[in-house]
């Protein structure tokens, strides 16, 4: 995008603080498709290479505080920077912006003419709409802090009625309803400051929050409401038990991938418009994704909790050295319109804070640039939320699935079963929508119900192996792509007849299935002798194993089996398991 630098000023007396907040990955790129989706006078896309992205997905903004002239209250807001990334106070020349602007100036008049500025002295100007009043007892650096950390997840996540803007389509339909995914620290200060500005909000965590009473809760005496991503008997996700929401912030991780977009359309295209956003405009009427997801958040989910803590460190250091205000080539971020009015001056004035230590790269004030570091927590709370997968195809529970038809209608095609006849099949019963919920699998047979293991596997005297999973159970998402492997060389390398099968404990018909097989853990495998059940279900928590190997071996070979060789004695593997919920 192409900064737009505008006129007029106020004076201030003095200048009291000043740092600079870094913004990278996924959380640069959901500010920068913000601002140019509510066509900011501040940033335009004119050519190409103002779409380009930085290579860096990094960009920053400088906040500083200072003292009017003729008064004691004390102001915060987002200094003013020229095109080249230069503050006003580190340019040549004269720093007075006065009303006879050049030529050029007159020209753009349309875009900056409303633009007013405040000047703390030594040349810093400030954008007037970003300003706020700091009340006694918050200082400047927690005021700083707080700057920072409203821009995204709070600014950028409000709906935009409570923006007071009447320009946005289907402002009737509007339903305040903001989603913040996460329990940390973070994620609590979202919602409880989203909550103050007029939201209605749900935080969806893992983490315990129900218990809002208690004293360490930071959403006491909130109005946020807490759910978990899977609801009630049925695991309905939190997408499909919530219906219509106005924005989602995501502050764990980034299902939009915006931090892989190479320019800032396509940006503005995942945050609102493709992909899971189009699905979660479609299903819930969702207007935003955001995520809040750093680059230092990124590589701890990457490289893992053990050996994330020296490349976080390194990345942080050399992004701290290099963002020097005046000196850097990185990416100038503007602020929002009205931001200090709409959200600032709000979340001061109710003492909703983020103090200067809740930073995940630990306190701040004495730096003069900072980037937000990694939480080990969200970590954790990232690797426990259930997954969706489905053919490898994973998602978070609780956001919209692949659009399981126009997949399957597109793997067809690529196996050469596609017929435009297809698209008139006669209506189909539940049984029949059950089994096409995933795309075919040439290897491995779906079983959505009880009634698919007797026309399926019992009535044809099959010979099978019955891998039973759960939608919550990392450990059978890890060993999916292993079991059709194990299928395809089955067929492929020895032509065995014997079938292989799944089956799902989620849902009215999985849980039939887990009763009636009598399986109280993930991930089971059941044996089948021409029809008939095999043995006793066996735990088996990676692939390939000996274990299964010689179970298939014995049906295969017609002996009895063996409880002394194939006995569930392991109690850490029982420990490794799932405990169906």
């Amino acid at each position: 995008g192409k900064l737009i630098t505008p006129s007029r000023t106020s004076e201030l007396h003095a200048v009291k603080k000043r740092q600079t907040a870094i913004y990278d990955g996924a959380e640069f790129v959901s500010i920068m498709s913000f601002l140019l989706s509510e066509n900011s006078p501040r940033i335009s896309i004119d050519n190409d290479d103002d779409d380009a992205m930085p290579e860096a997905r990094m960009g920053y903004m400088t906040i500083a505080t200072g003292t009017p002239e003729e008064s004691d209250e004390r102001i915060i807001g987002i200094e003013r920077f020229t095109e080249d990334g230069e503050s006003d106070s580190d340019s040549d020349g004269d720093n007075d912006v006065d009303d006879d602007n050049n030529d050029e100036d007159d020209e753009d008049d349309d875009n900056d003419g409303d633009d007013e500025f405040i000047s703390l002295g030594d040349g810093v100007l400030i954008y007037s709409d970003s300003a706020a009043i700091i009340p006694e007892g918050i200082s400047d650096a927690d005021a700083i802090s707080t700057v920072a950390a409203a821009l995204s997840g709070v600014h950028c996540g409000l709906p935009f009625h409570l923006m007071g803007d009447e320009n946005e389509e289907g402002e009737n339909e509007r339903t305040g309803k903001v989603v913040v995914l996460g329990g940390g620290d973070y994620a609590c200060f979202t919602a409880k400051a989203l909550c103050e500005l007029g939201a209605n909000v749900t935080l969806v965590t893992t983490r315990p929050m129900g218990l809002k009473d208690t004293p360490l809760n930071p959403l006491r005496d909130t109005e946020v409401n807490t759910m978990s991503p899977i609801i009630g008997e049925d695991e309905i996700g939190f997408c499909e038990a919530l219906g219509n929401f106005d924005t989602v912030i995501d502050t764990l991780g980034d299902e939009a991938k915006l931090g892989k977009v190479k320019t800032m359309s396509e940006g503005i295209r995942k945050s609102r418009s493709a992909g899971l956003a189009a699905k979660l405009k479609r299903d819930n009427n969702c207007d935003r994704y955001i995520s809040t997801l750093t680059k230092s958040q990124k590589i701890v989910l990457d490289e893992g909790l053990f050996f994330a803590r020296d490349p976080v460190l390194s990345y942080q250091k050399e992004a701290e050295k290099q963002i020097v205000p005046s000196k850097s080539n990185r990416y100038v971020i503007p602020p929002p319109r009205d931001f200090g009015s709409t959200t600032l001056q709000k979340l001061f004035d109710r003492k909703v804070i983020f103090p200067v230590d809740r930073n995940e790269n630990g306190r701040h004030e004495k730096k003069q640039v900072f980037v937000r570091g990694c939480s080990f927590p969200d970590y954790g709370e990232y690797e426990v939320w259930p997954q969706d997968s489905r053919d490898g195809a994973a998602v978070r529970y609780g956001f919209p699935a692949i659009d399981e038809l126009t997949l399957e209608r597109n793997v067809e095609k690529m196996m050469g079963d596609f017929s435009p006849k297809a698209e008139t099949k006669p209506k189909e019963n539940k049984d029949d929508k059950s089994r096409r919920r995933r795309p075919k699998n040439p290897f491995v047979l779906d079983i959505a119900g009880i009634s698919d293991i007797s026309d399926e596997i019992m009535s044809p005297n099959k010979d099978c192996l019955l891998f039973i999973s759960a939608p919550y159970c990392k450990l059978c998402k890890a060993i999916g792509p292993a079991y059709t492997r194990m299928a395809r060389i089955s067929k492929e390398e020895h032509e065995s007849d014997m079938l292989f099968a799944r089956a799902s404990t989620g849902g009215k018909n999985g849980r039939q299935i887990a009763y009636s097989l009598q399986v109280e853990s993930v991930p089971t495998f059941m044996l089948y002798r021409k029809g008939e059940r095999y043995g006793e279900p066996l735990g088996v928590t990676k692939l390939p194993s000996k274990k299964l190997d010689l179970a298939i071996e014995y049906l295969m070979e017609g002996k009895e089996w063996d409880v002394e060789v194939f006995g569930d004695r392991d109690d850490n593997l029982k420990k490794q398991r799932t405990k169906l919920k």
